[in-house]
């Protein structure tokens, strides 16, 4: 039998994965009358996970989401003009290429860099 990983798994696994507790237990269940029934083991939720281990996930968290939000505006270097670059490095660089370069130049420079930001536009005469 093939598993989900790509592996093969048995029919009949040495260790049970899971355990359904059998809360007619009279240990199990004086364990959850005083808040000891967190893990399997009997390990208190509280100070272990609830004090030490959220916080830090919490504010781990915190710290991805503003560095990101404070790195993401910040440009790196300069914009690519991959094809006067491609040009540049390639002396013997064809007509017909050089003329298609030209012409997506001034493709560009009409189109992409006139555009109006979103927040600059004047809706009423819905112009860019």
């Amino acid at each position: 039998m093939s598993g989900s990983f790509g592996g093969w798994v048995s029919k009949n696994p040495p260790i049970p994965i899971t355990k359904k507790p059998d809360l007619n237990d009279p240990v199990l269940r004086a364990k959850l009358s005083k808040g000891m029934g967190h893990n399997y083991y009997g390990e208190p939720a509280w100070p272990n996970d609830l004090l030490y281990i959220f916080p830090v996930v919490i504010l781990g968290t915190i710290a991805c989401n503003v560095g990101l939000a404070v790195l993401e505006p910040s440009m790196i270097g300069e914009p690519a003009e991959l094809l006067n670059s491609i040009a540049q490095q390639n002396g013997s660089i064809s007509k017909f290429i050089r003329r298609r370069i030209a012409v997506l130049t001034q493709h560009y420079n009409k189109t992409v860099k006139k555009r109006v930001p979103y927040h600059k536009r004047d809706i009423r005469q819905n112009t860019m």
